[in-house]
């Protein structure tokens, strides 16, 4: 019943509109705008969050309401290929309104799995950029019912493959009876082609599964195919830390369990990385 009374109250409000329309200056132009869909622009495609896992493009629309009417979607379709490969395919967007005379950006995460990423880059061996094609419908809600409004695009995308911490290390500088400074090395490899600029990296770096150390490092960077060290430094207080961080740096071996947040900047956007990686540490 609810459902049936919202149906009406809105073709009742539209009607209302339509017999006091004619009323006015201008209603031929009215009606020209109340009779238009809305457009549908893709604004921008790119990589937004990368990890040896998975990935995540982005895919923005600029959705323009030219009519006197709100524009509520009820569903977006996705179809996007890299490289004349289908990575990802699905539907999103229901709820999304854009107001009379406005316009609206909505974004479309499109998730792909690394290994099929990295296949369509193993296949395209030597080149810097692959072309990408992103195609869909928006569907928006009329008094006269859904309105299916088609979009496509197609451009390059960077290649772009994960990085990957290949270990940590841990250096004893100084050590007393109060004190102990250590250094850690987190050695991250840059497969890409380019230099890995990195405004931000946040970790959490956990010993014998209870937290080590924590902090974050801003203005890195990693020559292009090439493994950079990250250096961290830590002091720790040797009169109020637990017993199990004495004995870890006054001489052992353990595991490790690395997380890290890593924020980097690549062809002028931001691209995040989160990984959990573990070793084994040795002071």
């Amino acid at each position: 019943m609810k459902k049936r009374f919202a149906t009406v109250t809105v073709f009742s409000v539209f009607c209302a509109a339509l017999l006091a329309v004619p009323a006015l200056s201008g209603a031929e132009n009215f009606f020209e705008k109340l009779f238009k869909q809305p457009e549908i622009k893709v604004k921008n495609v790119l990589l937004k969050r990368i990890s040896t896992r998975d990935v995540s493009f982005l895919t923005v629309l600029a959705i323009d309401n030219p009519t006197p009417l709100r524009a509520e979607l009820s569903g977006v379709d996705y179809d996007f290929e890299l490289s004349g490969s289908r990575l990802a395919r699905g539907e999103t967007g229901s709820g999304v309104d854009v107001r009379p005379y406005d316009e609206a950006l909505f974004e479309i995460p499109v998730d792909v799995n690394y290994e099929d990423l990295k296949k369509v880059y193993d296949n395209s061996a030597g080149k810097d950029y692959l072309p990408y094609r992103v195609e869909g419908e928006v569907r928006v809600k009329s008094p006269w019912g859904e309105i299916p409004i088609p979009y496509k695009a197609k451009g390059k995308l960077p290649v772009v493959r994960a990085p990957r911490v290949r270990q940590v290390k841990a250096r004893l500088k100084s050590l007393t009876f109060e004190k102990a400074t250590v250094e850690l090395k987190i050695d991250l490899e840059n497969p890409n082609v380019f230099d890995l600029k990195i405004p931000k990296l946040r970790y959490d770096l956990d010993v014998k599964d209870k937290n080590f150390a924590s902090g974050s490092m801003q203005n890195q960077s990693v020559a292009k195919k090439s493994a950079g060290e990250l250096v961290v430094p830590v002091d720790l207080d040797l009169r109020s830390a637990p017993e199990w961080i004495r004995d870890v740096v006054q001489g052992g071996t353990t595991t490790y369990s690395l997380k890290y947040d890593a924020t980097y900047n690549i062809k002028g956007h931001d691209v995040r990385q989160k990984e959990t990686v573990s070793g084994s540490l040795k002071f």
